[in-house]
């Protein structure tokens, strides 16, 4: 059995009720928080307060730009919210993906909306993150909105920054910032912005692997 000495008078600590006092006020000193965990928290306070914002309804609106303008032909009242929004992408053949969070009933819509703004008016009815890729529109909780630290694995930030403003993912109301480690990037939003983040990381970095390097006159994969 180990026996654990005191740093400072090199005895075992007492065993009686000062021992058992002092050991209790040494278990309750706060540790430091690692930068990480620090960064990663502040940021995800940062992720939600943003989402809360006014502005995010007009950058909301603006993910749904290219979508039709005219207003959508849906019978919406006092119906499941997850039932107008299957019928949202039916009308305009989009994948769709729900959280399982994602939940309340339609009571009072305002009328003749297009389909963007009736998505933007039920995110923000329903406290919810409408995030449309191009071919799915992800539909989950505010709550499920978080930061995350990511490997950009050789790929340079403002390659990927250019990257996602190509395949027009990068969307205003979410966040990407350098990390506390070269190499590193801090993004927040929903999780299916983080997923298509990482996916485009992991695209970039295969591409960049396979890239030819050139040696006097030679190639070499």
């Amino acid at each position: 059995m180990a026996i654990i000495r005191s740093a400072r008078t090199g005895r075992p600590p007492e065993s009686g009720r000062n021992g058992a006092a002092t050991a209790g006020a040494a278990a309750n000193v706060a540790r430091p928080i690692p930068l990480r965990v620090a960064l990663v928290a502040m940021l995800a306070s940062v992720v939600i307060a943003t989402l809360s914002t006014d502005g995010n309804a007009s950058a909301a609106e603006r993910s749904f730009a290219d979508w039709p303008q005219s207003p959508l032909p849906l019978r919406i009242l006092r119906r499941p919210v997850r039932d107008v929004f299957a019928d949202i992408a039916e009308q305009l053949d989009l994948t769709l993906d729900l959280s399982p969070g994602v939940d309340g009933i339609v009571v009072s819509p305002p009328k003749d909306l297009s389909a963007g703004r009736l998505v933007v008016w039920l995110q923000n009815e329903f406290d919810l993150v409408c995030f449309y890729d191009g071919v799915a529109l992800h539909v989950s909780t505010k709550a499920e909105s978080a930061a995350a630290l990511i490997d950009l694995k050789g790929v340079g930030r403002q390659r990927l920054i250019e990257t996602l403003d190509e395949m027009e993912l990068n969307d205003g109301r979410f966040i990407a910032a350098d990390g506390p480690d070269a190499g590193m990037l801090m993004i927040g939003g929903p999780p299916a912005y983080r997923l298509a983040v990482e996916r485009i990381v992991e695209m970039l970095a295969s591409r960049q692997a396979r890239t030819p390097v050139v040696y006097r006159g030679s190639s070499q994969e």
